[in-house]
């Protein structure tokens, strides 16, 4: 999987060059990375209906959803920069989950 991801060529896998151009490996590998930081991001929003049922709210730590917050909107920030969406896209969603939990606590 690694070397048909791979934005660069590597060598003796010239051929998938081919079937795989480096722009459609850039591509994939963007879809890949960016769909693993938004289940990073997103998973913790199932526990979000347990907290709003028990009205308990203190195992959401606060200083390290703060920091994703602030880490998120940084790299979400850089996203717009550059124009990418593979980097803006997931990061926005961590910010906007991370936020959900500060105002539940």
């Amino acid at each position: 999987l690694a070397f048909i991801l791979s934005p660069r060529t590597m060598s003796g896998l010239e051929f998938y060059d081919d079937f795989f151009p480096p722009d459609l490996r850039l591509t994939l590998f963007s879809i890949a990375a960016a769909g693993s930081s938004m289940v990073c991001w997103i998973f913790p929003v199932l526990r979000m209906g347990s907290i709003i049922k028990r009205k308990d709210a203190s195992t959401v730590f606060i200083p390290a959803t703060i920091a994703q917050i602030v880490m998120t909107f940084a790299w979400g920030a850089y996203g717009v920069l550059i124009a990418d969406w593979a980097v803006l896209i997931p990061n926005f969603t961590g910010s906007v989950c991370a936020a959900m939990f500060v105002v539940l606590r």
